[in-house]
């Protein structure tokens, strides 16, 4: 039987005033790759490529190329650097919300001792390059070790947590590194904004975790914990923005979990003002719907396509328009890097182009759960509708058939 959490009341969410808006940075799956080395093979049939074991090739177009390869391969720590100095030099943002997957695909070489070092030089350029702005980070699944495995006894996994809240703590308030070390998860609150920012652990629902097998339903507490926050953020009269690695309802996330998640999304619909993901690498969007009635639209899941070209993507990040008053998502502008023309240049710097935004590409007045569940009913009949979206989906470079 499912937990009940809170009473069953709804309430709809206030309407945007529009008087003035706000812009925040999603970034996800960097994935930085500290062997790629420029020449090497990018098409070696092993599970990375574009990697120093890989050897050089005498066809340049088989190759690494200098800022990154759409291939089976990670990216370059400089352009990673370079991304940060265009976002810095060109986007006016309030702040970053940053979901992780940040070390390199090769999990048969990683070690614990090491695990969280792409993590350490990522923040130490965010730091560098964006220093006046706040970021609200959490870990992937590809920072635990082995890769997923991520154990849910108390201090199990402080070697991650514990260096993980260090490195965070001039973004972090002294209860959110305290809570991310112990526990995992954490939320903080912007008095300013009138905005909680609740981060989760989807470890906790990772089908691939071997741990969550002893307890699939709730691991941790989390939910439970969820549930106070969400309510006490009711009480207070506050808006909610979550955000993790995993998205809920996605097929590598637990559904035991996911039906409690949504349980919980349908409950607090009308204070959740978005939900931000990675983990795909693919540019997508999710509609949750109600449990009662398994109609009823809910909630909208942002799912942001990765910054790694891994596998066969372009480089890509999310910027989000929201309403000063109500925290409501207005619209979003998806970026991307053009490897192809890029890497005929390596001194840069490097420009992401706008590639589209939400409400003009899909022909939306907005982005509440009804509308983006009538854009998918409608992509159903539109195959041109559909086409564009695959597209975006694969970040611009569809798989030939």
């Amino acid at each position: 039987a499912l937990p009940i959490f809170g009473n069953s009341s709804r309430v709809e969410p206030p309407k945007p005033t529009l008087r003035s808006t706000y812009k925040f940075l999603h970034i996800t799956d960097l994935h930085v790759d500290f062997s790629y080395t420029v020449g090497n093979n990018a098409y070696c049939n092993q599970p990375l490529c574009c990697r120093e074991e890989d050897g050089p090739v005498s066809d340049p177009a088989k190759g690494a190329q200098y800022w990154g390869t759409v291939a089976g391969c990670d990216l370059p720590m400089r352009t990673i650097e370079q991304f940060f100095q265009f976002v810095a030099n060109n986007l006016d943002i309030d702040f970053i919300i940053w979901t992780g997957d940040n070390i390199a695909h090769n999990i048969w070489e990683q070690e614990k001792a090491t695990q969280a070092q792409n993590t350490y030089e990522i923040t130490k350029a965010l730091q560098k390059y964006l220093p006046n702005t706040p970021v609200y980070p959490i870990f992937g699944n590809h920072e635990c070790f082995p890769a997923d495995q991520c154990d849910f006894y108390k201090g199990a996994n402080d070697w991650l947590t514990g260096p993980l809240a260090e490195m965070w703590q001039s973004w972090l308030d002294e209860q959110a590194a305290e809570s991310l070390k112990t526990n995992t998860y954490y939320t903080m609150y912007n008095k300013d904004m009138n905005l909680r920012l609740i981060s989760i652990n989807t470890q906790a629902c990772d089908t691939e975790n071997f741990y969550i097998i002893a307890n699939p339903t709730d691991p941790m507490g989390q939910l439970a914990w969820l549930d106070k926050v969400l309510t006490q953020a009711e009480q207070n009269g506050e808006n909610v923005f979550i955000f993790g690695h995993i998205p809920p309802g996605d097929s590598t996330c637990d559904s035991d979990w996911s039906v409690r998640y949504n349980v919980l999304i349908e409950r607090f619909s009308h204070i959740i003002r978005g939900q931000f993901f990675g983990h795909t690498h693919n540019d997508q969007l999710e509609v949750t719907k109600s449990f009662k009635d398994k109609k009823t639209p809910t909630g909208v899941v942002f799912i942001a396509p990765s910054l790694t070209t891994f596998s066969n993507l372009n480089p890509s990040f999310r910027v989000f328009e929201a309403d000063s008053d109500t925290h409501t998502i207005l619209n979003y502008y998806q970026y991307r890097l053009n490897l192809t023309k890029w890497n005929k240049n390596t001194t840069g710097p490097l420009s992401w182009d706008l590639a589209y935004d939400a409400l003009s590409a899909y022909q939306l007045p907005d982005l509440s759960p009804a509308s983006v569940e009538a854009f998918v009913e409608r992509m159903a009949k539109d195959k041109q509708l559909m086409s564009t979206y695959i597209s975006h989906f694969y970040t611009g470079n569809v798989p030939k058939k």
